[in-house]
């Protein structure tokens, strides 16, 4: 008897810790089959090395409408995320009831997702893995330095709200740690920032202007230049400081997709390594300038940054918007691109980027034209090796399901177990009752 009540008491506890390994098990390799379409529950094996790495806390503060299917969204990315690192503490704050609590952390409007990581933060609106991951990955290695942009020639105001301002690129800077500033070169030296914005000049830099920004590139300074409606009549000296770098800008060309829509162009980064992880991204640009290398020029190393694929076509083609697409006419223009020199072992870079339009609030948001702006930072900064996804990078492991498909996971992982003691005690009750028959 005695025997007997041991036997099944060993069977239930083999049945219990079976039950308790199994969920362990699901617990930390919560990864079997990803059936979501674009696969948007996949961690990135970089993603789990970096949340593997942190040596703090992460803390989330989600500022969002419990309705909200972003919401929704939001809540599944971060319990994913969480189960790849303990590190990352989430707390939700109700737009309804902590309004009180969402202004001490600073959030300006409700569905706002804030992300601490020791003194520093970052707000946004929604996140993914990627993004999620990117983040981190800057306050980890948050920037320092100062941002000059040239004003006195009709540039667009870094403290302009309006479509065509620069404020939103400025807030994005300061997010990142940099401080922002305005300089007039006819008055005010250059003193070593990161990096010298020059963006949409209306007029042409004075002689005496440009010889402050070469000085500050015989330094080793860092040259961005952004155009829009550029005529290289009224630009002769900006022109002729970019020719020395070994770019050309054409001007009187515009690049479409659209034949309906001209306005419009989508282009994709290329052959440059440390923006090599930005592939497959659009950035959204209007009217880009076609720029070509000058290959005459010693000295100097050219790369390609952004590739359109599109159309070439004139102003007077534009106007009369009558474009016959074939496939000839579609082909592959540069609308950006990077030059670097070394003077005295010290590396100068100019970008020009074929229009500033991506720049300005209306579009620096749309597409990855921010990351992008930022990756360039990054490159300036020594750090050529950013840390930035791309779908493609995902590996075929490991892979995150919806809570719905887990609980199937769940079900299926306990009745696997379940099914071969339910079979074993079958076969031995089977066997004793044959026995007691006999």
């Amino acid at each position: 008897m005695i025997n007997k009540y041991f036997q099944r008491t060993i069977e239930i506890f083999s049945i219990i810790v079976i039950a308790a390994i199994s969920l362990y098990l699901l617990e930390k390799n919560p990864i079997v089959f990803d059936l979501t379409k674009n696969q948007k529950y996949t961690v990135d094996k970089k993603i789990i090395e970096l949340l593997n790495s942190l040596e703090d806390n992460v803390y989330v503060k989600v500022f969002y409408d419990k309705g909200s299917s972003d919401y929704n969204n939001i809540s599944e990315v971060l319990r994913n995320l969480s189960r790849y690192s303990n590190k990352i503490k989430v707390s939700y704050i109700d737009p309804r009831k902590d309004i009180v609590t969402a202004q001490l952390y600073g959030f300006s409007s409700s569905n706002q997702v804030l992300i601490i990581y020791k003194d520093r933060k970052k707000f946004e609106n929604t996140i993914d893995n990627e993004k999620f991951a990117n983040i981190v990955s800057n306050l980890l290695r948050q920037k320092k330095g100062q941002i000059l942009f040239t004003t006195g020639h009709k540039e667009p105001s870094i403290d302009d709200y309006n479509q065509e301002g620069l404020s939103s690129l400025v807030k994005s800077f300061r997010d990142e740690g940099l401080t922002v500033e305005n300089i007039n070169l006819a008055t005010d030296n250059i003193y070593n920032p990161l990096v010298l914005f020059v963006v949409g000049p209306k007029v042409d830099l004075s002689e005496f202007e440009i010889k402050k920004i070469k000085d500050y590139l015989y330094d080793g300074g860092k040259l961005v230049v952004a155009l829009k409606n550029y005529e290289k009549s009224k630009f002769r000296n900006l022109d002729k400081l970019i020719r020395e770098f070994g770019i050309d800008v054409q001007e009187n060309f515009i690049i479409g997709l659209d034949p309906n829509n001209l306005a419009v162009v989508v282009s994709n980064v290329v052959n440059l390594p440390y923006l090599s992880a930005l592939a497959n991204v659009n950035f959204y640009m209007l009217n880009p300038l076609v720029i070509n290398r000058i290959d005459n020029v010693k000295d100097v190393s050219l790369s390609e940054v952004l590739v359109a694929k599109g159309i070439m076509i004139t102003q007077d083609m534009k106007k009369n918007r009558q474009i016959v697409v074939s496939k000839d006419l579609i082909k592959d223009y540069t609308v950006a691109m990077m030059s670097e020199r070394i003077f005295k072992d010290k590396k100068s870079n100019i970008l020009v980027i074929g229009d500033y339009g991506m720049l300005v609030n209306a579009l620096v948001n749309a597409g990855e034209n921010t990351n992008f702006v930022l990756a360039i930072i990054d490159y300036f900064s020594g750090n050529e090796s950013g840390f930035v996804f791309k779908p493609k990078d995902i590996p075929d492991l490991p892979i995150v399901v919806p809570t719905g498909q887990q609980l199937a996971l769940y079900v299926i992982y306990l009745l696997i177990p379940f099914g071969f003691l339910f079979l074993t005690l079958f076969f031995i009750v089977r066997r004793r009752v044959s026995r007691s028959s006999l």
